[in-house]
């Protein structure tokens, strides 16, 4: 019959549950109320550049003495939190066999850029090595305290983690609870009960708060009613649990509540309290010092009332990992005395407490088949050997690192990407690669589960293939996917990735040219999806609105993944390309040369008509450029004016006319007065668009036959024209000269540089300096009154508006 004593904590103790969804802390702190947005964060190893999952990260914001949230790394070893734009904040990282980093405050400023965090593998006996709490050592020497203080932090990792574990990985567990009665001696197993199994909503075990077990105890009720209470993961990494308690190397004959051999590599920690009362617990934790795994805590009740006599009353718990990191308590037990009083005669008078027997009442973790999460202790270990595959490259994985997850087993693949793993507790357990061609192409390290057995094992470990990755990195992908390129788009003289950058890739077919783009995520990475293999493809940048730029070429292999960093360089350049076909009969003119003149007459880039006509070209941006056919015996034919900015594609066609008068004689004198008439009807159609005409210009315009009648010295720019002009109230100053970079200034009342627009399109400086006046139609210098009503504020300064030969006509 199960005693008062003992219902009471099954009631109050024994509650195994469950944390289902990610673990936040959150406390209320400054400016709760505005808008949070995502902290996305990644943890790495320092050394490999591999992400790092399972790792323990917590989030502080300056000004409140709490962490405002927990999480831990996924296997991509990425975390995220909610976060106030504007606060400031700081990011601590934590896992068994690392040392702890924690970054310099920093504002969030939700510009996307994610947060890193470098980690180092680190041996725990080092001296120097900091830790986050001092522990009491049992007056030790200083060397023994020193080893005592390091993994006792070790331990504070994994109970942490334990804590605050993270529940997705918890969902497919169960939970089974059973009862044993011993004999008094512990020698006779009397009965057995095991509950159904079930599933539950809160940690697998939880306890009192550390502050009142400090204060009343671990042994807490009245006489006959007593209630006996075990630390759970948060207990035992407390301050007031340490404050409480020392520590020590346990010694072979330090008494625990579950005996059992000593295993070679494991380390035992003595708990004991430092205080008389009230009731508390000592016993032994268990490490695993080659995995750097927790293994167990056994303990015995002490201090115990008068009421209850010396027992081996106490209890047990194991501690087990999780593939993704997390820890849980796994296999737990509390021993409790059935206590019965006899009365004593003669000299001893009155009831005596006398132990007729125990009850265990405690629990275990199950999976989703029903086997126990953890194997049971003892079990052996076993050596690994295995192949690291490359099933992208179809080659084994050299130089790759092998990890026993959650532990602090690895190994670095050869020349063959064979590895031997010696030493690795036998059970279930979960293997992960890390290598630096996954970290290029942006991908998760890959988690095998694995089950072994004691002895040696033979494993392959596989990275997923072509299909599988595709799918997996363009997951908005319709059609099925020949290749994939991803990498970073690094800015002129850094090594970081830019955020949000436009790409333009550009490749050649049997259709024409074909384009396709994408943009960077918040880390400056890309992933471009589709585009075609065996044939060059060339890429242009563009950061923040600015000019885009080239940055570099690749030749993709099918089914294939790439990897290719583009760092902007010189400016892009925009391809120009059509037909050339004769006016009548559309017939293609094969050979026909297309020339690109700059706004100065100079030929910029040239192409010639192959069979079918088509020419192509290409140019770099600029304003004004003009495309001029020739094709022997036919008309010259030129284009109107265009603006070409990079990676654009430009299409024109040209009718050539044939030259019918060819040889035919002309009477010259005749031909100079018409195109003098048509130029002069030129003249005012181009003024009319801005309200003027010659009279009311005066001055200001300067038409082509002023134009044609200025000597020249050698600078001809339309600066010099317009002071040759000599407008009052108006002159140019050219005291920014810096040798062939004359920066002109047209300035008039007030003393402000007008804007300048050539055939309609506004132009910079830079670009009116390099345009000769002797290929002017003509020259308005407009007053700002003028300028504003057709340019708004930018005409304040008053505007200079210049026309090409040939584009008014």
């Amino acid at each position: 019959m199960v005693s008062r004593s003992l219902r009471a904590l099954t009631r109050v103790l024994i509650k195994a549950q469950v944390v289902f969804g990610l673990v936040l802390i959150a406390v209320p702190r400054p400016g709760a109320g505005q808008a949070r947005r995502p902290l996305v964060g990644v943890v790495t190893d320092r050394v490999t550049s591999a992400p790092l999952a399972g790792v323990y990260v917590v989030l502080e914001e300056r000004g409140i003495e709490q962490v405002v949230a927990a999480a831990l790394t996924d296997e991509s070893g990425r975390f995220v939190f909610p976060a106030r734009v504007g606060g400031t904040y700081r990011l601590s990282a934590e896992r068994v066999g690392l040392g702890t980093e924690s970054t310099d405050w920093f504002v969030f400023a939700d510009d996307g850029v994610a947060q890193r965090i470098a980690m180092v593998e680190r041996a725990v006996e080092l001296e120097g090595l900091s830790v986050r709490g001092q522990v009491r050592t049992c007056q030790l020497e200083r060397d023994e305290a020193l080893i005592v203080q390091r993994w006792w932090d070790e331990v504070r990792k994994a109970l942490q983690v334990t804590a605050f574990g993270e529940a997705s990985a918890l969902a497919g567990l169960r939970f089974q609870r059973f009862e044993r009665a011993w004999s008094s001696n512990l020698r006779a197993l009397r009965h057995e009960r095991q509950l159904p199994p079930d599933s539950v909503s809160t940690r697998p075990f939880l306890s009192q708060s550390p502050e009142a077990l400090s204060e009343r105890g671990f042994v807490q009720g009245r006489e006959g009613e007593r209630l006996f209470l075990a630390p759970d993961a948060a207990v035992l990494f407390s301050q007031a649990f340490l404050d409480d308690h020392c520590l020590r190397i346990a010694e072979a004959e330090d008494e625990v509540a579950e005996g059992g051999a000593r295993r070679p590599g494991d380390l035992y920690l003595a708990v004991e309290p430092i205080r008389d009362d009230p009731p508390d617990i000592r016993g032994v934790v268990t490490i695993d010092t080659l995995t750097g795994e927790l293994r167990t805590f056994d303990f015995l009740y002490v201090n115990l009332p008068p009421d209850i006599p010396r027992t081996r009353a106490g209890g047990h718990l194991t501690f087990s990992y999780l593939p993704s990191g997390a820890w849980i308590v796994s296999d737990w037990w509390v021993r409790v005395p059935q206590v019965e009083y006899r009365w004593g005669e003669g000299d001893r008078r009155g009831a005596v407490p006398l132990v007729r027997g125990y009850v265990d009442q405690g629990g275990r973790a199950l999976d989703a088949e029903g086997r126990p999460m953890e194997s049971e202790p003892g079990v052996g270990r076993t050596t690994v050997h295995g192949m690291a595959w490359d099933s992208l490259s179809g080659r084994p994985m050299v130089g790759a690192q092998v990890t026993v997850v959650g532990s602090r087993l690895s190994a670095r693949t050869g020349a063959d990407g064979r590895f031997t793993l010696a030493g690795v507790p036998a059970g279930r357990r979960s293997m992960t690669i890390h290598h630096p061609n996954l970290n290029r192409l942006g991908l998760p390290s890959p988690v095998f589960a694995l089950d072994l057995t004691a002895g040696k094992d033979s494993v392959l470990l596989a990275t997923p293939g072509f299909t599988s990755t595709a799918r997996l990195m363009c997951p908005d992908a319709h059609e099925p996917i020949a290749t994939v390129l991803t990498g970073e788009v690094l800015a002129s003289g850094s090594s970081n990735g830019a955020p949000s950058a436009e790409i333009r890739a550009r490749w050649v077919d049997a259709t024409g040219t074909m384009r396709s783009g994408g943009r960077t995520g918040a880390d400056g990475t890309y992933v471009l999806c589709g585009l075609p293999a065996a044939v060059p493809v060339s890429f242009a940048v563009r950061m923040d609105s600015a000019m885009w730029k080239e940055a570099g070429i690749a030749t993709l292999a099918e089914h294939a993944i790439a990897a290719l960093d583009l760092r902007p360089g010189a400016d892009a350049l925009a391809t120009l390309r059509g037909t050339v076909r004769a006016a009548e009969g559309g017939d293609p003119l094969p050979g026909a040369e297309v020339q690109v003149l700059s706004v100065t007459g100079d030929t910029v880039a040239s192409g010639r008509a192959d069979t079918s006509g088509v020419f192509q070209a290409t140019v770099a941006p600029g304003v004004g450029y003009r495309a001029v056919a020739t094709a022997p015996g036919y008309l010259r034919e030129a284009s109107a004016l265009f603006t070409v900015d990079g990676t654009k594609s430009i299409d024109i066609g040209f009718e050539l006319i044939e030259d019918a008068v060819a040889g035919v004689a002309m009477k010259i004198e005749g031909l100079r007065v018409e195109v003098a008439a048509r130029r002069s009807v030129a003249a005012r159609r181009l003024l009319r668009q801005y309200g003027q005409s010659e009279s009311s210009m005066g001055r200001r315009w300067i038409g082509v036959a002023t134009l044609d009648s200025i000597p020249s010295t050698g600078e001809a720019d339309p600066g010099v024209a317009i002071a040759r002009q000599g407008i009052p109230g108006v002159w140019v100053d050219q005291a920014a000269k810096r040798g062939r970079n004359a920066y002109l200034c047209v300035q008039q009342t007030p003393r402000r540089c007008s804007l300048i627009i050539l055939n309609g399109v506004k132009v910079d400086l830079g670009t009116a300096l390099l345009i000769d006046f002797r290929e002017l139609e003509g020259i308005a210098v407009l007053r700002p009154e003028d300028a504003t009503t057709f340019f708004g504020t930018e005409g304040g300064g008053g505007a200079v508006v210049l026309w090409m030969r040939g584009s008014g006509g």
